[in-house]
C-alpha cells in the first residue's frame, strides 16, 4: 500500500482525479505491533493473543480516521490543509511517531526474543533444533 500513491501518480491518477489526495492507504503504525505479535507468535506456546492487545493498534485506527476524515473533504480543503497544517505540522509527527513506534517494537520484540532463547537454555536439551535465526 505505501507503493500506491507514486504507482498511481506516475499512473497520471492524480492529475485526471485530483480529489484523490489524502487518500486511507497509510497504516504504516501497525508495522510495529505486528512485528512484535509476529516475533510473540513463533515463541508463545499457546497462540492467544494477550488481554487488551488491541490497544498496540489504536495509534493505526487514529492514523487511518485521520486519512479517512481528510479523504471526504473537499478538493479546495484538502489543498489549504495540506500546505498550512498536514505538511508542516502533521507529517514530521507521523514520521517520529512511526520511528519511535518501530524501534520501540523492535525492543519489545528482541527482549521477548532474549527471554525465549534463555527459557531454551533451561528447558531443552537441544536448544538449536529450536532456535530462531
Amino acid at each position: 500500500m505505501s507503493m500506491l500513491p507514486y504507482i498511481i501518480g506516475y499512473a497520471g491518477f492524480y492529475d485526471a482525479y485530483p480529489w484523490l489526495s489524502f487518500l486511507p492507504h497509510k497504516a504504516s503504525l501497525a508495522f510495529g505491533p505486528l512485528l512484535y505479535f509476529y516475533v510473540r507468535s513463533l515463541m508463545a506456546a499457546d497462540l492467544e493473543l494477550p488481554t487488551g492487545w488491541w490497544r498496540h493498534f489504536l495509534p493505526v485506527v487514529l492514523q487511518l480516521g485521520y486519512y479517512c476524515v481528510l479523504f471526504t473533504m473537499p478538493l479546495a480543503f484538502k489543498n489549504e490543509w495540506n500546505s498550512t497544517i498536514h505538511v508542516p505540522l502533521i507529517y514530521p509527527l507521523e514520521l517520529s511517531a512511526n520511528f519511535i513506534s518501530v524501534a520501540l517494537y523492535w525492543a519489545i520484540s528482541f527482549r521477548h526474543y532474549r527471554v525465549h532463547q534463555q527459557w531454551l537454555v533451561n528447558n531443552v536439551s537441544d536448544r538449536e533444533d529450536h532456535h530462531l535465526e
